[in-house]
């Protein structure tokens, strides 16, 4: 994540530093909130991993996109697909036929994926990458 953070703040338009920003921020949130539902999932007994972090109606909606479990983020994430500087949701799409996390940009497409019950970047199948 590193590199396209840094690959987004080399340029000096305030609206491409400020996108760099927000995508940072919803990143950091993002892994914050799967790490607290593991610790209080182990807290209960439970080790189930976390699966996936939404699903085709938010990006970002419920815990392994299930109603009954609560919400990663406080506002859920509408999923707008195709659509600049927005999240995206593709079910099923990624490595071992993970659901994929999408961030459309100017600057080119990052991809993550909820691995291991991480939020991880897929460097492989985002563009505009060194």
């Amino acid at each position: 994540m590193a590199i396209l953070i840094s690959k987004f703040q080399d340029f000096q338009q305030p609206e491409m530093m400020q996108l760099s920003q927000r995508l940072e921020t919803q990143w950091l949130q993002l892994r914050n909130a799967i790490a607290m539902e593991r610790q209080k999932r182990i807290l209960r007994g439970d080790f189930t991993p976390v699966t996936a972090v939404g699903g085709s109606l938010n990006v970002f909606g419920h815990f392994d996109n299930n109603t009954s479990l609560p919400m990663v983020l406080e506002y859920p994430i509408p999923n707008t697909p195709n659509t600049k500087d927005k999240w995206s949701f593709s079910a099923g799409s990624g490595n071992g036929g993970r659901d994929q996390y999408i961030f459309k940009s100017s600057l080119g497409d990052v991809i993550f994926e909820v691995v291991n019950g991480k939020f991880e970047c897929d460097i492989a199948l985002t563009s505009n990458t060194k």
